[in-house]
């Protein structure tokens, strides 16, 4: 997946590149789309008309600057940068109106929905034919900001994903008006230039579809199909050939063996009672009977409106992730509890996963692991410092730390004793405590470190047997695999060229604790929580929304205040309990452990 970096330095890169005199007949050639006409051909041959233009456009936008907020107020000084270098030449309108460009833009807008985004956010100015050239500045102006906006919801910037918690980040991706009008000229096709700035991933691509699907399903919902309709008659025994056992078993998509599809066997005669006991309908076990027939005769259900609102904030989601995942990077589906390893879009290692509870979930970001550790110490996490560490040093229990087979390291990283601190005084969220590598240490034999804010990895784990359970919220946030030793041995062998037995003596070696290996090329982690996934046959998976993500995603996009549901985040909750619960002293810098 390759990804288009648009940032400012790259924009104004491109700027003083199109200087340089272009051919329009060779602008649009395939070999030569590095070059950007910048001063494209002028609306009319006039050079009076260009020059008014040129000067009604300024004004407009020096005007428009007045009541702009910040990120508008940027935009248009951007703007007024790009039109300058094209010394004012319009990119939508002509004297007669609206150009080619402007035409196929405009409809693609108000298409936005069909992408999931809200056509009403893009206010497209109204232009009559052979307005003055005060009205085609205006025009120019504002179909200019209504792209550089869709742009900016094309990418995700529409919602602050950390506003409604604090355990969902999403990857910067700053829109620059410059580069957004720069990419608009170096593509004729107007409509094509906005659909480009949507995520670049297939995924993306039939989620979208499926929307799209799902949509005009509800507004226009499926008729039986009269070939399907089973008239009133006899019943249908088990055992029994009958040719209405084929019209059953094509609406159930139950196949037979060739020849055998029109006897009812027992495993239609299960899914037959399975479809019924769905509907609330109770029916005799291996009949196909009246009721049976007037069940299979309903027009099929409706999608569910909440299915709908789910696949718009699984795209929505999309959008926060990097255009660029990485040739070579590791995937955590958190309400799948699987990771995954990709290599050129193709999945080459898949493995379970114990992720966060509800309560300590598991964040939802995207960093580079740069780090493997063998025979880890454990750095202990400010929830269980302060709620379970604190009281019994308080009380006088030093020895706590030594039952547990835990230290102090200072900044130095010198060992410090507990019997040095006024534990009533100073914030233990602040002070280095490490459990030591060995059979007790949560973290196992290994731990895959990709530095964050949130202070999670993925590690090995002393508590194995959980993995076979298939609802695996177990952990404080931290990412437990169940086989590491085979997810380094990947690893390692890609970075550094090691063969297994190389890394199965570095896990065989407990005599060296927290033996850090510097990865030379650091992988792409994506922590993902996408509960609706395509399947192999382009079938959308649901997953359980068990962290509630989609619900605070769909609230958003419905236009409830983030504040609002911010007031919900058990993140939020959590930093609040564990500073009241802290002693009330001024912090120092940061010491925070780990979560496991």
């Amino acid at each position: 997946m390759c990804r288009v970096l648009f940032r400012a330095f790259a924009g104004l890169a491109l700027l003083v590149m199109s200087m340089a005199p272009v051919r329009a007949d060779e602008a649009g050639s395939e070999g030569d789309s590095a070059q950007v006409v910048l001063k494209a051909e002028p609306a009319d041959p006039g050079p009076d008309f260009r020059s008014r233009f040129a000067a009604a456009l300024d004004t407009q936008i020096q005007r428009t600057k007045g009541g702009a907020d910040e990120r508008d107020a940027a935009w248009l000084a951007q703007l007024r940068s790009f039109y300058g270098s094209r010394e004012g030449a319009p990119v939508w309108v002509t004297s007669k109106g609206w150009n080619g460009r402007a035409k196929a833009a405009i409809a693609e807008m108000a298409n936005a929905a069909d992408w999931g985004l809200d056509p009403a956010a893009f206010e497209i100015p109204q232009l009559p034919a052979n307005a003055p050239v005060e009205e085609l500045a205006s025009a120019e102006l504002g179909l200019s900001r209504a792209t550089v906006k869709y742009a900016f919801h094309a990418r995700g910037g529409r919602i602050d994903p950390s506003s409604l918690s604090l355990w969902l980040d999403r990857t910067e991706d700053p829109v620059y008006a410059t580069a957004v009008m720069i990419g608009i000229i170096s593509n004729a096709d107007g409509a094509a230039a906005l659909r480009a700035m949507h995520p670049p991933y297939p995924e993306f691509e039939l989620l979208r579809e499926a929307y799209v699907a799902m949509r005009e399903e509800i507004q226009h919902p499926k008729q039986p199909d009269p070939a399907g309709i089973l008239a009133m008659g006899p019943s249908i025994k088990l055992g029994t050939w009958h040719p209405d056992v084929l019209v059953v078993r094509h609406k159930l998509q139950v196949p037979a063996e060739d020849g055998f599809q029109s006897k009812f066997d027992e495993k239609l005669a299960d899914a037959l009672h399975d479809y019924l006991s769905e509907r609330k309908v109770r029916a005799r076990w291996g009949r196909i009977d009246d009721k049976a027939r007037a069940v299979l005769n309903r027009p099929p259900p409706p999608p569910k409106k909440e299915d709908l609102q789910r696949l718009l904030a699984n795209m929505e989601r999309w959008r926060w992730l990097p255009r660029d995942l990485g040739a070579f990077h590791i995937w955590n589906n958190l309400p799948e509890m699987e990771t995954r390893i990709v290599e050129q879009g193709e999945v080459i290692h898949q493995e379970r996963i114990i992720i966060g509870q509800p309560d300590t979930q598991t964040p939802v970001f995207s960093e580079r692991m740069s780090q493997i550790v063998f025979q880890p110490e454990w750095g202990v996490p400010p929830s269980i410092k302060v709620n379970d560490l604190l009281p019994k040093l308080q009380a006088g229990d030093y020895d706590v730390l030594k039952r547990r087979n835990m230290r102090i390291l200072g900044l130095s990283g010198k060992e410090l004793r507990p019997t040095r601190f006024k534990w009533n005084k100073v914030d233990i969220r602040d002070i280095g405590i490490y459990q030591r590598s060995g059979s007790s240490n949560p973290l196992g034999r290994v731990k895959f470190l990709f530095p964050n804010k949130h202070h999670v990895y993925m590690h090995d784990t002393n508590n194995r047997a959980l993995f076979k359970s298939s609802w695996r919220l177990y952990s404080h946030g931290c990412v437990r695999v169940r086989d590491p030793e085979r997810l380094a041995v990947m690893l390692l062998a890609r970075d550094k060229g090691w063969d297994k037995e190389t890394v199965e003596k570095l896990l065989a070696n407990s005599k060296t604790p927290n033996n850090k290996i510097k990865l030379d090329r650091p992988f792409p982690v994506h922590t993902v929580y996408f509960t609706m996934v395509p399947g192999d046959d382009r079938t959308i998976v649901k997953y359980d929304d068990m962290y509630g993500h989609d619900r605070r995603v769909i609230q958003a996009l419905s236009g409830v205040p983030a504040v609002k549901i911010a007031a919900a985040d058990p993140a939020r909750s959590q930093l609040r309990e564990i500073d009241e619960a802290a002693p009330p002293v001024r912090r120092r810098a940061s010491r925070d452990g780990d979560d496991d």
